[in-house]
Order: C-alpha cells, then structure tokens, then sequence
C-alpha cells in the first residue's frame, strides 16, 4: 500500500506556506497585502463536525462558526484543511467509520453549493490553479483514526476521498495507537496494525 499521508502532510503545508506564493515586496508593510502575498494555511479547522451539529451554509456569512467564505478571504486564508474528527465515544459505539464520511460528505457539499468559492485540494501543484479567481482550497486532515478501526485498507479509501494527513489518536487509545490523554497504554504506544499504517504512511 502506498499511502502517503505523513508525507502529504508535510509537503502541503510547509511547501504552501514557503513555495507557493509570490515572494513578499521588499519593505512592504500593510498586512492586508501581506496577506495578499503569501499562501495561509490552516492546518485544523473544525468546521465538517459543526456542519454534522447543524448545517449552515459556509459559503456566506456565518456568524457563531470559527470558518466561512467571508471571513476566510477578509483574512486573507488560501488553505483551510478541514478537521474530519471523530469522538473516543463515537468509536466505542462503532459510528466513527460512518459519522467520518458523512463529514466529508459535508466538504463536498459545500464546495458543489459553492464551486466559485472553495475547491477541494488533494495537493500543493494545485494550489495556484485552484485559487485563482478567489477560491478558498479545503484540503482534508483526520483527526484520530478511529475510522479505520482494524481495516488498514480504509487509508486508502480516506486518501481517495481527499484526506491527506491523520493523526492516529485524540482523547483515548484506539485499535492503532495509545493517547497521551489515556492513562490505559494497551500497545504501549503503536499497536502491530499502527506500526503498519504508519509505515504505509511514510512509504
């Protein structure tokens, strides 16, 4: 399997942030162009989980929520990876896998409601293409990797549907790996099959 997540990871965010944009105007001081000028990225925004409490179109003005259109090109962000987070709680009741692409669902959703805004982005030689023309790129990271539950053959399904980074744990220990927050270390940190997604990750 060669799914590279990690690898993703690092190349979308730092490589946006260093080598996509335009080089910065000697002396220029304004921070709305400053703005302009460089490529932003949010690596974490929880915006697919609320969209799941509540829908509210993200395309316009949504006051309450940390993320829309407006705002997002008043700050002057390119990137946004949208956070696909699932609950210990979720797991232990065995609707991680589901409640994870209902989120996607969502991103999509949004970015076929709005394709003149926001445009989904899979990688960094994509990102001037995409955001000419004021698009907002949403790109997708998994936070905790419950929704692969035994089934390491669902990284690649998540990497078809656009996810390029995941971090294995959140708040409790799963079938991949042990969490900083659980006091319980049943692998002791990864388990065989984290040794393994990790590796697949990395390849």
């Amino acid at each position: 399997m060669t799914v590279r997540l990690t690898a993703s990871l690092l190349s979308l965010a730092v490589g946006c942030a260093l080598a996509a944009g335009p080089v910065l105007a000697a002396g220029a001081t304004d921070p709305r162009q400053l703005a302009r000028d460089a490529v932003i990225v949010d690596t974490h925004i929880d915006a697919p989980g609320e969209l799941m409490d509540g829908w509210m179109d993200l395309g316009e003005a949504a006051p309450g929520r940390q993320f829309d259109y407006p705002r997002a090109r008043e700050g002057g962000l390119d990137v946004a990876f949208m956070s696909i987070y699932t609950s210990a709680s979720e797991d232990r009741a065995g609707t991680a896998h589901g409640i994870a692409h209902k989120q996607i669902d969502a991103v999509e959703a949004m970015v076929g409601r709005h394709p003149d805004r926001f445009a989904v982005l899979t990688s960094p030689r994509d990102i001037e293409r995409l955001r000419a023309g004021g698009h907002v790129l949403l790109a997708l990271g998994m936070e905790n990797a419950a929704p692969i539950g035994d089934d390491l053959a669902q990284l690649q399904v998540f990497h078809d549907r656009g996810v390029r980074y995941i971090t294995l744990a959140h708040s409790a220990s799963n079938r991949l790996s042990d969490s900083s927050y659980d006091p319980h270390h049943q692998w002791n940190g990864l388990s065989h099959k984290g040794d393994i997604a990790s590796e697949s990750a990395a390849a």
